[in-house]
């Protein structure tokens, strides 16, 4: 079944019409006809079953057949992920909403690359918006991430609280699996993760994140892609809490 991402705010009692951008993809992409049923997302946990009663040149009609609500997983993770290459951060977005990220904050660090200038921050949080619904409709997962603008390092770092983790290098730093099973479930509701750009964190941004409550874990012996260390730490956090 075809899966349409319609706002909240615009779902509406009886029957209403799905927003240009949908319309248009379901009458000249799919081909669809009236009487088809379809699935409509609104990236707030809500998932409703709907039937096509009309397709125009001008809008395509609906009515909602039932709805269900489905909770936002716990924990709730927030990813800082500081900025990669457009193509690795891309990739990076449409991944995180298929695996139920939260809220995604692009980072401007010391050795973050690609990083947009400060008029066009804008217009890229907006594409990366639209490649996250994509992404919900594409695996029909129910939340949508929020996805901030960019950032300063030191901004992010204001906003710090809670339990804090930051994938890193060193003998000196715990395997993350020994980390979470450590945790107790008052820690557990809300995880900030953070992961380095390409050159990692300077040891002066790990010190200042060290002293700002974070824990550093490891992910093995390996040097990963800051694409490839997110994707890896999300699914560890998600699959250690969903046993």
């Amino acid at each position: 079944m075809h899966r349409f991402f319609v706002p909240r705010a615009e779902i509406e009692e009886g029957e209403f019409a799905l927003p240009a951008g949908e319309a248009r993809h379901f009458s000249r992409v799919l081909r669809g006809r009236a009487d088809v049923e379809i699935t409509l997302l609104d990236g707030e946990g809500g998932r409703y079953l709907a039937k096509v009663e009309s397709v125009s040149k001008q809008e395509t009609i609906v009515g909602v057949l039932h709805r269900e609500h489905v909770d936002q997983p716990l924990p709730r993770i927030k990813l800082y992920q500081c900025i990669s290459k457009q193509k690795s951060m891309d990739w990076l977005i449409e991944k995180c909403t298929e695996i139920g990220v939260a809220h995604i904050v692009p980072i401007i660090s010391t050795n973050a690359v690609a990083v947009p200038a400060e008029d066009k921050a804008s217009a890229k949080a907006g594409k990366w918006r639209t490649l996250a619904v994509s992404a919900l409709k594409q695996s029909g997962v129910t939340w949508l991430p929020r996805i901030d603008e960019p950032v300063s390092f030191s901004s992010a770092v204001s906003t710090l609280n809670g339990l804090c983790l930051v994938a890193a290098l060193g003998n000196d730093v715990p395997p993350i699996k020994s980390v979470l099973r450590g945790l107790d479930d008052s820690e557990s509701d809300e995880i900030s993760i953070w992961i380095g750009p390409e050159g990692d964190f300077t040891p002066d941004e790990l010190a200042i994140l060290r002293d700002a409550g974070a824990r550093c874990v490891s992910l093995g012996d390996s040097v990963l892609r800051t694409e490839t260390a997110a994707f890896m730490t999300v699914g560890l956090v998600r699959y250690e809490f969903s046993r």
